[in-house]
């Protein structure tokens, strides 16, 4: 036993020392540094901010510090196993489309972050870490809106080659119109709500071309080019399919900064999971917080939790929110898919009755006052006087003795019951006692059970209580005006957007 484990040793050793000497590189702090590390970054944008008489400008900063993983680690064995069983299929769009699932992440890496003006001039530096999970969200302040974002990974000067990036930096205007979008299912075919499987192939072997929702590039495109939208794209989509999102929109609709999750380690968690809207919410509140001057249309889809996220940023942001648009995705508004099309209209219809235009009580009359004259009032002081209660009913003589009392008592059940005493009550025979029943009555609790045939859809149901929730929290805002729709057609509310865009930008 002890000569196998020292084998196992041995062998071990010379295979760490030759994967050393082709990928990492070794640095004095004993840190392992892989030569093929690169750096992704995830544009955001630079906000101005005014404090006091000084007015500076926030860059905001996410990054990521990894490199190509190992195939044959055991998380990376699972991934590619459980990928085996999900698609049968598999090409060169699986693979590229995993590589963010099978990279290693490199902790604690030391980075110099240089702010650069448009003459190429480093405005501001700073040395900052990675956390445990090899990521990096920070905000940098400059008095000049920067041009472009050097990020340097801090190596010692015997490491084979220079890891540096530079990014252009992406300024966003503080006022006019902006747009929050979901992915999954809104601006994108996902499938959600529909089968895990298919869901899979969609985010895996599906091209991008299959991922277009028709209208939705017309109605976006039209908006930037038109009215000089900005764009946000918020969702829950984990962070490793950023590189496929960016290509996706950057071919198809207007470029915009992208939010995605982080990657919790589970694979099926990550991408199946997307009903958690807690990071979405947090998301959105600090890019309202960053441009307080700027209103915003929300757009979302009925295959998650957007709705419910979408009215509690209104309630919170009243005077920022505009709009509110919602895509119902197949099999999520109605238990068959027939019945989506009068789904959506009869929810439009009750934004338009409860919301767009609330009922008004009609307004009650008052009452005519009335003088009454002095007799009148003496006669209703004399009827509210007390009248003495009348006197009580005579009490019955008691008899003198107990035998009158029992005769008195028996003459008297003898009168009442019509019968003499000495008689007595013939039984009624079987067929007399059912001669004249009547046919027997099945209680209703049992008469009426499955006689019914009206269908109960579960899902338009529970979309009519949720609607009806929200509405009764946005109609309780002081100066509600917040355009509320849910659609099918991107074009069916395109046509309002463009118009609210005009009138309150």
């Amino acid at each position: 036993m002890a000569n196998w484990r020292s084998l196992y040793r041995l062998r071990r050793r010379i295979k760490m020392e030759q994967l050393s000497k082709q990928r990492w590189f070794s640095n004095p702090d004993s840190k392992i540094i892989p030569l093929d590390t690169s750096i992704l970054f995830y544009p955001t944008y630079t906000c101005s901010t005014i404090e006091t008489t000084k007015q500076d400008y926030l860059t905001r900063i996410r990054l990521l510090i990894a490199a190509p993983g190992n195939e044959n680690s055991r998380k990376n064995k699972i991934i590619l196993s459980l990928c085996r069983q999900y698609l049968k299929e598999q090409s060169t769009i699986t693979q590229s489309r995993l590589n963010g699932f099978l990279s290693r992440s490199i902790p604690t890496s030391k980075l110099i972050v240089d702010l650069i003006n448009h003459n190429n001039i480093v405005t501001d530096t700073k040395f900052l870490n990675t956390d445990p999970r090899g990521l990096l969200t920070t905000t940098l302040r400059s008095s000049d809106i920067p041009d472009a974002i050097r990020i340097t990974l801090d190596t010692p000067s015997s490491f084979p080659h220079l890891v540096s990036n530079v990014y252009p930096s992406h300024y966003i205007k503080p006022n006019g119109i902006g747009v929050i979008s979901d992915i999954d299912d809104t601006i994108k075919h996902t499938g959600v709500t529909g089968d895990k499987k298919s869901m899979f192939k969609n985010v895996f072997v599906t091209p991008w071309e299959d991922w277009i929702i028709e209208g939705i590039p017309k109605w976006f495109n039209s908006m930037a080019s038109q009215y000089n939208v900005d764009f946000f794209y918020v969702s829950n989509s984990p962070f490793q399919l950023y590189p496929t999102l960016q290509n996706y929109i950057s071919k198809t609709l207007p470029n915009g900064p992208i939010f995605l999750k982080q990657y919790a380690g589970n694979i099926f968690a990550s991408i199946m999971n997307t009903s958690s809207a807690n990071s979405k919410k947090s998301t959105i509140e600090q890019i309202l917080n960053d441009f307080p001057q700027k209103k915003f249309l929300l757009i979302g889809d009925s295959g998650e939790k957007d709705f419910e996220t979408y009215v509690d940023i209104a309630l919170r942001y009243p005077e920022q929110i505009i709009a509110i648009y919602i895509r119902c995705c197949k099999d999520s508004i109605s238990d068959g898919s027939y019945n989506d099309v009068a789904m959506v209209q009869e929810l439009n219809k009750t934004i338009a009755k409860q919301y767009m235009k609330p009922f008004q009580p009609p307004t009650i009359p008052n009452k005519p006052t009335i003088v009454l004259s002095d007799s009148q009032k003496e006669s209703i002081r004399i009827s509210k006087e007390r009248v003495p209660p009348p006197p009580p009913p005579p009490l019955p003589k008691r008899p003198s003795t107990i035998s009158s009392m029992t005769s008195s008592l028996s003459s008297s059940s003898a009168s009442f019951t019509g019968l003499d005493s000495d008689s007595h009550e013939r039984p009624l025979s079987s067929r007399e006692r059912h001669s004249n029943n009547d046919a027997y009555v099945m209680p209703s609790t049992q008469n009426d059970y499955n006689t019914y045939d009206e269908y109960f859809d579960k899902k338009a149901d529970s979309w009519k209580l949720r609607l009806n929730i929200g509405l009764r929290q946005l109609i309780n805002l002081p100066n509600f005006n917040i355009d509320i729709q849910f659609f099918i057609d991107p074009t069916t509310c395109m046509t309002n957007s463009m118009k609210l865009i005009r009138t309150r930008k």
